[in-house]
Formats: C-alpha cells, structure tokens, sequence
C-alpha cells in the first residue's frame, strides 16, 4: 500500500533498516482496526493450515500498511490467498509470501514450534513472513532428505536447554533474537542453501538496524 509493497521487494534489507515492520498481530493494525479481509484465522483460510496448525500449506497475500501515527513504522497485514488483495480497494500488488505461524511460548519442544518446509515455497514466491520475534528466533535445520526447514523458536525454548530438532539435529543458523522487531526470510543467490534471513531490532518506534543471515 502507498508504494510500501514495491520499495519491499526492490531491496528487502534497506527497506527494513528505514521502516519498522510491526507483525505481531498481522491480521490487525496498530490502531486495533481490523483487516480489510478476514485474519488468518478465518474459516476461509483454516483448512489451509495442517500438522495441529503448526505449518501453513500455501504461499498467503501480504499488504505493509503505514500508520500514520508512526511514520517510521508499517504494519504487516494478512489479506489471506492468492486473490484476496484484487477482492480490495487497495492499489498496487502485493506481496506474496509463505507463513510461519507462532504457535506456543511454553516449550522447548521443537516439534510443537510453527514451521515451514523451504522446499515446499514456490519457486516464483521469494519471501517467507512470520510474526514479530519479541525475543523469539528463527531457526533454519538441515534436515536431509526433507531439505531445509525453518522453525518458529518460541521464547522460552533456550531458557534452558536448547530444542532439539528433527532428523540429527542440523542446525545451520541461529537468527539471534529482536526484542522487539520482525524477520524476513528471503531467497539469496549466494547463501550456501539459498536463503537468507534478515532480522531488524527495534529502537521505540524506529528501525534498530538489520542483520542478515545467510543459509
């Protein structure tokens, strides 16, 4: 929205490090406003999400919305699948991208942590969204024959002894946690695996800086 969609994809990284990605409640504003469609959790998306809720089957519809309270600052909405944005009076396109979902702040039991399968995104699809980190970490896992993974860590799951994750256990990287700010995973041509993960702090209603992880 508002050419917030275009600058995103023309340089993820550098757009990060000018405009706060607020997602921590991606079906809602800031303000508490709902989404101009129904949030992820509508019926109309819930049979879209498989293994207890843990892993979103399709690539979803993103719009980054400015606040007008907070320039520095834009929100990131679900509109819902492949469709739903042409269904608004938004402008533009969106962005197209797969889903993390965040799933339980309890545990440290990797198999109950939101996940996506890398090579289960499209190849055309260049982003995979999550909710806001908080303190959370975003964790790639080689795991084989099944590829590359990347889990949702909660919290409290390196409060203590670290996860371990499926099939040996093959962590690549450890995006250290925002305490505060969002990541993005995106598709690189120089990372070993072909992903990269930018993680973006916080600093009040502004931007902290961007760290990139390459995998």
């Amino acid at each position: 929205m508002k050419g917030n969609n275009a600058a995103f994809r023309l340089n993820p990284a550098t757009y990060m490090g000018q405009k706060l990605i607020y997602s921590y409640n991606a079906g809602k504003t800031m303000d508490g406003k709902d989404s101009l469609n129904e949030t992820i959790n509508a019926k109309h998306l819930a049979s879209q999400f498989s293994d207890s809720k843990r892993k979103c089957r399709i690539p979803l519809e993103f719009d980054l919305v400015p606040i007008a309270k907070y320039p520095a600052v834009v929100d990131l909405k679900i509109l819902g699948a492949q469709g739903a944005y042409a269904q608004t009076s938004r402008k533009g396109a969106p962005i197209i991208a797969g889903w993390i979902p965040f799933i339980n702040e309890d545990t440290n039991d990797a198999s109950k942590f939101g996940y996506i399968p890398a090579n289960s995104v499209p190849g055309t699809v260049q982003y995979i969204f999550t909710v806001g980190l908080g303190g959370c970490t975003i964790v790639a896992v080689d795991r084989g024959p099944k590829g590359i993974y990347f889990y949702h860590e909660p919290t409290k799951a390196a409060w203590n002894n670290l996860p371990v994750y499926p099939d040996g256990n093959q962590v690549l990287v450890r995006a250290l946690p925002a305490l505060a700010g969002s990541a993005i995973i995106r598709r690189s041509t120089t990372a070993a695996h072909g992903w990269e993960i930018l993680v973006q702090d916080a600093n009040g209603f502004t931007s902290g800086g961007v760290t990139a992880y390459p995998v």
